[in-house]
């Protein structure tokens, strides 16, 4: 952030992928010795849309933050989640 690096430990587990057309993910982070920590969850659903094309729907909740990160890196989480989302958006256009 700006001049400032704060090494993250990333942890991404699949928890579901009952039905077949939806995935579910947890996504754990923590830095500074466990003083700023997050954990997130999304659920990825598929949709056949027809002739080879697919609809992706994600929903993504979080499930816990440190105090630390809710108050003074809020807007920094949100844009990080944003850009990940858009980085997704732009690999699943490459499959089709």
């Amino acid at each position: 952030m700006g001049f400032i690096s704060l090494p993250m430990n990333v942890e991404m587990d699949i928890i579901d992928v009952s039905p077949l057309e939806s995935l579910a993910t947890v996504l754990k982070t923590k830095g500074m010795r466990g003083m700023v920590w997050l954990n997130q969850k999304a659920t990825f659903r598929l949709t056949m849309m027809g002739e080879g094309k697919t609809e992706v729907a994600c929903k993504t909740v979080e499930e816990g933050m440190s105090t630390l990160l809710r108050v003074f890196l809020l807007w920094k989480v949100k844009s990080f989640a944003e850009g990940a989302f858009k980085s997704l958006e732009e690999r699943l256009r490459q499959w089709v």
